[in-house]
């Protein structure tokens, strides 16, 4: 009886470890379909990374791009709005069915620019980034599901698959392509992701970023949420930088800042 009792233990450890080399085979191919399926996506948004997928305790299922208010939101590839309204917990929000298979959704809007059933073309302006709905600052919110988009999104996919392994604290560029453009034109000039520390700098610029590199790899990069009463001055004053310092991290023309705002220190 025991040596049938061990037997049993064996065989469940054995067909144990086969789900689990069986689901992580699926889990790899699945990711690599989607990095197919997504190889001329770029970034929707121009801005800073504040958070990732799979934080707050598994919670997150999207990537925050952070930003200015009004900032342009580009959808990643052509497809139909599936829906575009008003989400308590969303905010001003649009979702978009893709031929992939894939849908996106782009959450936390001030503006909504399309509605549900229009045809949207990889590269148009869908939205501009706010923070409506639950959100504690301005960013856009942005989700990837394979298939479609579920109440407990269990399809929700990590969208560094997608658009490349990023950081919190490291800015992207979505790189817009112009509907003028033909389509010989449009094949050379594709739609690239960008993260834009590898951006070509104005030689202008050049002297300020050597003055900065001592400073930065002394000081850790983050990024701070802007609270009632606070000024470029105070904040410069308080992490002991300059305000042109702030102004040029946060590719701002202005001194005007906004509650709930994020802006980068390095």
């Amino acid at each position: 009886m025991e040596d049938y009792r061990k037997k049993q233990i064996k065989t469940m450890r054995f067909l144990t470890m086969f789900c689990l080399l069986f689901l992580v085979s699926i889990k790899e191919a699945d990711a690599s379909s989607i990095a197919e399926r997504t190889k001329d996506w770029a970034w929707p948004s121009d801005g800073i990374i504040s958070d990732l997928y799979n934080t707050r305790n598994g919670h997150h299922k999207g990537i925050d791009i952070a930003g200015s208010i009004n900032e342009s939101v580009y959808v990643v590839d052509s497809g139909m709005v599936m829906k575009s309204y008003y989400s308590n917990s969303y905010g001003n929000v649009v979702f978009i069915k893709h031929a992939s298979g894939l849908e996106t959704v782009y959450a936390h809007l001030n503006k909504r620019m399309v509605k549900q059933n229009d045809r949207v073309k990889k590269g148009q302006v869908i939205g501009k980034m706010g923070s409506t709905g639950n959100s504690s600052g301005v960013h856009l919110h942005f989700e990837i599901h394979n298939k479609e988009w579920t109440i407990t999104k269990k399809n929700a996919v990590d969208p560094m698959v997608a658009l490349g392994k990023v950081e919190v604290g490291q800015a992207v560029h979505a790189s817009v392509q112009k509907e003028k453009l033909t389509a010989s034109k449009e094949n050379k000039k594709r739609k690239s992701v960008e993260v834009v520390k590898s951006m070509p700098l104005a030689e202008e610029n050049k002297a300020a970023l050597h003055k900065d590199k001592a400073k930065k790899s002394a000081r850790k990069v983050i990024v701070y949420t802007i609270k009632a009463n606070d000024t470029l001055w105070s904040i410069a004053k308080r992490d002991n930088v300059s305000v042109a310092e702030l102004k040029r991290w946060n590719n701002k023309q202005s001194d005007v800042i906004i509650e709930g705002e994020k802006l980068l220190i390095k």
